[in-house]
């Protein structure tokens, strides 16, 4: 269970540190990818913050798990909290916006979906099986 955990943290921190890296080195590429045309200063503002620097300390947060300098528990519950809390947000504007609307997603969108809900069973399995080993 430990090299899975291993793996989950891994995954996790890679992907976390390259949303991190894109939306701080471009945040305007991110806004184009959904269809964001508004290249304000305001906008580059909110996506080096929210995708840029959430992230980044995600990644670093989930490395400090990896490499033992906090608990890997606490790498699969940051995990949880992210990557569930998007997944949430995804499936309640799906709700909102109504079934129909998922083939006007780009498949990017569609990927996320599928990602996010990785991610949270992952972390999910990985915390249940720290707990019995425990």
């Amino acid at each position: 269970m430990l090299r899975f955990r291993q793996f989950v943290l891994l995954v996790s921190a890679a992907l976390a540190g390259y949303i991190s890296y894109n939306a701080l080195n471009s945040p305007g590429d991110v806004l184009a990818e959904f269809d964001i045309l508004a290249l304000t200063a305001d906008a580059r503002n909110e996506i080096r913050a929210q995708y840029g620097g959430f992230f980044l300390v995600v990644a670093l947060t989930l490395l400090a798990s990896l490499f033992n300098l906090l608990k890997a528990r606490t790498g699969l519950f940051i995990i949880l909290i992210t990557a569930g809390g998007v997944l949430t947000g995804r499936l309640l504007s799906l709700y909102f916006e109504g079934i129909e609307v998922w083939d006007s997603y780009s498949q990017t969108v569609q990927a996320f979906f599928l990602i996010d809900g990785l991610l949270v069973l992952f972390a999910l399995i990985g915390l249940l099986g720290s707990r019995r080993s425990a």
